[in-house]
């Protein structure tokens, strides 16, 4: 398995950037809307079937201990969800010619980052908006910009 991925932008001058700005989740706008659009089709598997909206996060599994298996079930996708990451970029560290900014995404911090998600205490987040923005809040803190 992979466990790297790139993207070359090779038309954006570093020298003249001083923000990387972009939003996780799904644009609290979109997320309500009817309208059929690539990921956001209700035909696709991120979209709910019985309200209006998109699922950002689906992890599906099972949770074993010993000989009990119960369902791991989280569906995530509220307007909560959408968070904004910023980082700050040093122009003079670019300055001298091409260089590249690598974001690392630690996936454990979805389990326990800003807050400590227990699994088996919470085993399901479906409907539950202040479940599905505890995680927002740690996803939002998974990504680090290095360079």
């Amino acid at each position: 398995m992979e466990k790297t991925h790139s993207i070359t932008l090779p038309e954006v001058p570093l020298k003249s950037v001083d923000t990387v700005q972009f939003l996780i989740g799904v644009d609290p706008t979109a997320i309500v809307s009817i309208a059929a659009r690539g990921n956001l089709d209700p035909k696709s598997q991120m979209a709910w079937n019985w309200k209006v909206g998109c699922e950002f996060v689906v992890v599906e599994g099972a949770l074993i201990q010993g000989n009990d298996v119960s369902p791991l079930v989280y569906h995530v996708g509220f307007s909560e969800d959408a968070r904004e990451i910023e980082f700050m970029l040093l122009p003079d560290v670019f300055a001298d010619g091409d260089h590249e900014v690598h974001l690392i995404v630690d996936l454990a911090k979805f389990f326990d980052g800003t807050a400590q998600v227990g699994i088996q205490a919470l085993p399901t987040v479906k409907f539950n908006r202040t479940d599905a923005e505890m995680l927002a809040d740690n996803y939002a803190i998974m990504i680090t910009l290095t360079f």
